[in-house]
This record gives structure tokens, C-alpha cells and sequence, in this order.
């Protein structure tokens, strides 16, 4: 190893430390800029913002990030999840489950006005309170869930087209956070959507499609955020793998099952 190579090693594990201890003030300076008017005329808001962009790189893309989970009863029952990816196994396995309030919607607002409690957290701890008082998020109103009242909120953010991450924290203890997303009000997908942060890892799993079965509703169009769905000019759809993160809410919009997620190609 070079010495300039493990000097640049040193330097990233101390910015990182500094970055995990000052995780809450560069998350909400973070925040703060990428929710910047991206058409500002302004020279100062236009440093903001690129600075903004910058920093989310930085914070999002190197010390946190997140992996789209789809939720579980959209699978094809021939496939099989890995435990990790199973946001039900997760719950089944974890001493605590709560779920709290979205961060980003309480924080920032949300222009569409959907439920703010949506954030799922599970952990092989015992103690809650504790969990709360490591994060530093009393805010986000932390409580115990059943592995029924998991399921219940799942379903129904599936339902009005929320977008199911796993997001990752440094930590002392095992924990998920499961936040359930939307492209109006995350800032961990506008990150990737307007700047390409590579903060969101894709699923396991992606779009298996049976044009004999569509009947062209353009619904599943509707509801994919990430482009990965167009009109065919021979009247069905278009699927552009590349892009389809494998969220799976495509699938349960469709009215005659004509879309399917199966496991993603090691390729």
C-alpha cells in the first residue's frame, strides 16, 4: 500500500467518525440545500444549492445509504428472499419493532399530505428508549408495533404508492429502519433521481412482464417513479430494465396481473 493511499485511507475513516458524530446537524443542513428552488436567479442560492448537491454526495453516497425493499406479498411465490431482504422476516426476527413518523415529511413538509407514520424500526435490542436516545430523533415519536400493525402499515403504503427502503445507520446495535418513500418528500430519492446519488442500492429483484396479458391501462406507467415503464407504440408497454429498481409498486396497480418481479440476473 502507498503511503498516499493510506493517508487518504486515514482521512476518510476520521472525516467519516466526525461525519457519524455530527450525523443529525449535516443531515439537516443536508436536507435544507437539496430542498432548495433548483431555479433560483439568485447567485447565492445557487452556490446553496450546489453546495447542497455536493454535500449529498459526500454525506449520502459514502457514509449512509439505502437498498429498496419490495414488499413481501407482491413476490412471485416461486421466488425466495434472502432474510435480509424481507422487510416481514426482519420484523419476525427483531426483539423490538416500532414505527415512528417520517423524518423528512414531518421536518421539511409534504405537499401531497400523506401519513406521516410510516417509518418502521427494528433491532435486536431490548430497550427502546435507548435506541431513541442513541439516534437523537425523539421527534419522529417512536412506538411499539405489533408484527400485525408492521404488515397493516406496509399495505397500506404500498397502496398509496410509497416506495419501501431499508436504510442504513452506523451503529452500535443491529438496526433497520425501514422508511416507506416518496419521490416529493425523500431526500434520499430525490438524491438519486435528480443528481444520481449512489445512495439506493436496487433490489434483488426486477420486472418480469407478459404482454399477452396487458390490456395497455398505462396504470403501472403511472405509478413507476423511476422511468422504467413507457407506452409502446404498438400499444403495450415498455420495460427499460436498466432503470427498474425493483420496488415492485408497478405490480399491485396492475389489474390483471400482467407484471411480476423475479429475481434480478447476477450479470
Amino acid at each position: 500500500m502507498s503511503k498516499l493511499g493510506s493517508l487518504r485511507r486515514k482521512i476518510e475513516k476520521k472525516l467519516g467518525d466526525w461525519i457519524i458524530g455530527n450525523e443529525e446537524k449535516l443531515l439537516n443542513l443536508t436536507f435544507n440545500l437539496m430542498l432548495e428552488n433548483e431555479k433560483r436567479e439568485d447567485l447565492s442560492q445557487k452556490i446553496k444549492y450546489y453546495f447542497g448537491k455536493l454535500a449529498s454526495k459526500i454525506i449520502a453516497g459514502k457514509f449512509w445509504g439505502g437498498v429498496v425493499v419490495p414488499v413481501n406479498y407482491t413476490i412471485e411465490p416461486t421466488t425466495r428472499f434472502l432474510s435480509s431482504e424481507e422487510i416481514i422476516e426482519i420484523a419476525k426476527h427483531s426483539k423490538i419493532r416500532a414505527i415512528g413518523e417520517c423524518y423528512c415529511r414531518k421536518k421539511y413538509g409534504d405537499p401531497l399530505n400523506l401519513p406521516l407514520r410510516t417509518c418502521m424500526w427494528f433491532s435486536e435490542s431490548t430497550y427502546l428508549p435507548e435506541l431513541v436516545k442513541e439516534h437523537k430523533v425523539p421527534e419522529i415519536d417512536l412506538k411499539p408495533a405489533t408484527l400485525e400493525e408492521i404488515e397493516e402499515t406496509l399495505k397500506m403504503c404500498d397502496e398509496i404508492g410509497l416506495v419501501h427502503m431499508a436504510i442504513f445507520f452506523p451503529s452500535r446495535q443491529n438496526i433497520y429502519v425501514i422508511c416507506n418513500c416518496h419521490p416529493t418528500s425523500c431526500v434520499v430519492l430525490q438524491a438519486y433521481l435528480k443528481h444520481g446519488v449512489k445512495a439506493l442500492v436496487k433490489s434483488n429483484f426486477i420486472i418480469d412482464y407478459d404482454s399477452e396479458k396487458c390490456i395497455n391501462c398505462q396504470k403501472c406507467i403511472q405509478r413507476c417513479y423511476f422511468n422504467a415503464l413507457k407506452p409502446d407504440p404498438q400499444g403495450k408497454i415498455r420495460v427499460i430494465k436498466e432503470n427498474c429498481i425493483g420496488c415492485g409498486l408497478c405490480i399491485t396497480t396492475c389489474p390483471v396481473k400482467a407484471l411480476r418481479l423475479v429475481r434480478r440476473s447476477k450479470e
